[in-house]
């Protein structure tokens, strides 16, 4: 078995575990050891128990074309589900999202380095998406 296929298989198996259980709320001030020490960031406890785990969030999106998007700061979630491209489904305001939290830096397509993400239940990320042309 190639390695991308058992990575997919074990996203898959860490989703489908979360799902079972109800989501636990979690806030960005959570992720990181506060204050920051002399080695810098570094994962709170909460973060690496709630890694794999089913979580819900509240926050604000912000546009992939926005120069703001460079300079995010690094308790930053990068959400993904599948299926939908996030640039067409920005909104403003609060959002909030349930799914699966997984820690750990990853190189996103853009080539930005993200360490936190969020892959969404399917619900949330329906929620997210603009009404259907044929609704009223």
């Amino acid at each position: 078995m190639s390695t991308a296929m058992t990575i997919a298989l074990a996203a898959l198996a860490c989703t489908a575990a979360a799902l079972s259980v109800a989501p636990v709320d979690v806030r960005f001030v959570e992720f990181f050891k506060m204050p920051v020490g002399a080695g810098g960031l570094e994962a709170s406890p909460r973060l690496r128990e709630l890694d794999g785990r089913r979580v819900r969030m509240a926050g604000y999106m912000v546009r992939e074309d926005d120069d703001l998007a460079d300079d995010l700061p690094p308790s930053a979630v990068t959400v993904r589900w599948r299926g939908f491209a996030p640039d067409r489904t920005w909104r403003p305001g609060l959002v909030r999202v349930t799914g699966t939290l997984c820690a750990g830096t990853s190189r996103e397509a853009d080539g930005r380095l993200s360490a936190i993400h969020l892959l969404l239940d399917d619900r949330s990320a329906e929620a997210l998406l603009p009404p259907a042309k044929d609704s009223p």
